[in-house]
């Protein structure tokens, strides 16, 4: 399945999903900070040659194994992790498709100002990723992100969209990151 696939699915979803009682005790905030810690996990792991499962105790500590409930709002694949991240539990879950693949899906919070959050935490040295200028469209809010990882260049793309932009049905926001690193080129 495709990204774009992934994202139209992930959006229909979670139009029709019903809010657990986890869920609807998080506050938009919470969800915020959990996408945040989402994505900068996702984004040290690749980075690291690594999942989830593989970082420091002190990062596997925001997240927790995920349910049958994670496994189908992020259309995991069979024998693939999935992760529910705790301060947004419910609402903010991470995949990992492939080995070089972690994506973290949300809704809720204004996009905008997620990304600004994240990309805030990915631009910190201690995580020490780059942004990349790319072309915006009316129908979404794109922000990317590159480092070189352990294995070779790593990419974070941020793609989310506010109800009433064009093209965009549902009635809060989505937000979506896919994380992917790239075998290094051998010479």
């Amino acid at each position: 399945m495709s990204r774009f696939e992934s994202a139209i699915a992930f959006m229909m979803l979670a139009m029709f999903v019903t809010p657990t009682a986890a869920s609807a005790q998080v506050s938009v905030e919470q969800v915020a900070t959990g996408f945040v810690q989402a994505v900068t996990l996702c984004a040290k792991a690749q980075a690291q040659g690594v999942g989830i499962a593989g970082l420091a105790e002190l990062d596997r500590a925001l997240v927790a194994e995920g349910n049958a409930s994670t496994r189908q709002f992020t259309q995991t694949p069979d024998g693939r992790p999935a992760w529910d991240v705790l301060s947004g539990r419910g609402i903010v879950a991470i995949s990992e498709p492939s080995e070089r693949e972690c994506n973290v899906m949300a809704y809720g919070p204004r996009v905008a100002p997620t990304f600004a959050q994240v990309a805030e935490a990915l631009m910190s040295p201690s995580v020490g990723y780059a942004e990349r200028e790319v072309a915006q469209t009316p129908e979404a809010i794109v922000r990317e992100f590159n480092r070189d990882g352990a294995s070779g260049p790593v990419r974070v793309r941020l793609d989310g969209g506010e109800p009433g932009m064009p093209g965009r049905t549902f009635r809060f926001p989505m937000l979506m990151a896919f994380v992917s690193a790239t075998p290094a080129v051998s010479p």
